[in-house]
């Protein structure tokens, strides 16, 4: 179940993280947490709450048999949550399982800031540290409560039930709420990635080997299925001309990674980057190859043998994927009266893939990767500063 505005209407950076740790932790008016696990247990109920960029996302896993339930316990929290101050311990453990991930993955310092950075936007990316002193359950109420009070609602289900129950447990539940208001634009959508500043250097935390790098390139401008299809295919592309390319000269099994990453809530920030974690002594070897790869694409296009390979495999992998409840769930159905357009890019999501020519990936090679407008991202331990 999707409400409100998401991250789009967030003004206190951290606050959605916020949100994440402590809001479901708070239980609600007539129970707290505890109380409801009790009241939970012996069913088949598990109940998540997100921020996602333009709506706050409740989702259940249920037996269709506490299908009902579930959609009673998103009620409760939607129509009545209590913001306990006991929810802050957990709060603040997970928070810092937040940060300590950051400083023990080699990339965490590069990957929890990356979009901030590209953007200047604080409504992504990881809080700075000494933001979270700002963070408080008043804040969170003000932000969530007009949003859970009011604020737009979608249901989505998918699973092993009949129309006729599925519609039911709804209208006893959600459907039974007052109305609420029509969705409106809320918050400015239009996100562009700044001009680079330079290499982009943190350090890492102490018990790091590994170095990690990151160079993004901007592709702003794509905004349709189609296109995020072909962008996909390019990206799986030189992800494994990457990987041959890395083992070949630095004789170390170094895996890249590659990959393409578009926000549909906000226009403007989608990008290609390519990562990779490599021994801190092979850190400077790592921009070399990758700059050779994407002008070996640019200049005479992909090899015919790995294109239909790449191209067979995406496929073979998107089709198994669209057989999955979590794919139409997450991908189509949840956002459907929203987004009207996902259910053409699911008709045409095979067809879009094996629709991807030979040439498609150069072209996008030769517009995309600029080297005058990409970022670069360093992270080293400490001791390689």
């Amino acid at each position: 179940m999707r409400v409100g505005y998401g991250r789009r209407t967030l003004a206190l950076p951290g606050l959605d993280l916020f949100a994440y740790s402590a809001f479901l932790a708070g239980g609600v008016g007539r129970h707290t947490s505890p109380e409801l696990s009790t009241i939970v247990a012996g069913k088949s109920v598990s109940l998540g709450f997100v921020v996602d960029d333009d709506a706050l996302v409740f989702s259940a896993r249920t037996s269709p048999r506490d299908l009902e339930f579930g959609l009673k316990l998103i009620a409760a929290y939607l129509t009545d949550p209590a913001y306990r101050a006991d929810s802050l311990g957990e709060a603040r453990v997970i928070i810092s399982t937040e940060y300590a991930q950051m400083n023990t993955a080699p990339g965490g310092q590069i990957f929890s800031r990356l979009e901030r950075l590209l953007s200047g936007d604080a409504r992504f990316g990881l809080p700075e540290s000494d933001q979270l002193g700002a963070l408080s359950l008043e804040r969170l109420a003000a932000w969530l409560g007009p949003q859970l009070k009011s604020g737009p609602l979608e249901v989505a289900l998918v699973g092993d039930l009949s129309w006729d129950d599925a519609a039911g447990a709804v209208a006893r539940t959600l459907g039974a709420l007052p109305a609420r208001e029509p969705r409106v634009a809320a918050g400015p959508a239009i996100v562009r990635i700044r001009p680079p500043k330079g290499v982009e250097r943190f350090t890492s935390g102490p018990q790091v080997r590994y170095a990690s790098s990151a160079v993004v390139f901007p592709a702003g401008d794509v905004y349709s299925g189609r296109q995020e299809r072909a962008c996909v295919v390019l990206a799986a592309v030189l992800q494994e001309m990457l990987r041959v390319g890395l083992r070949e000269d630095l004789g170390a099994t170094y895996s890249p990674s590659v990959v393409f990453s578009r926000h549909r809530a906000f226009p403007g920030l989608a990008y290609f980057m390519i990562s990779a974690d490599t021994l801190p002594v092979d850190l400077g070897k790592v921009p070399p190859i990758i700059a050779r790869t994407v002008l070996a694409i640019q200049k005479d296009g992909v090899p015919a043998e790995l294109f239909d390979r790449i191209r067979q495999t995406t496929s073979r992998d998107v089709e198994d994927d669209s057989r999955t409840n979590r794919y139409w769930l997450g991908n189509v159905l949840a956002s459907l009266q929203q987004y009207p357009d996902r259910v053409v890019d699911a008709r045409n999501l095979t067809k879009d893939y094996a629709a991807v020519t030979r040439a498609e990936p150069q072209q996008l090679a030769l517009r995309y990767f600029d080297g005058t407008t990409s970022h670069s991202f360093v992270a080293l331990p400490p001791a390689n500063r």
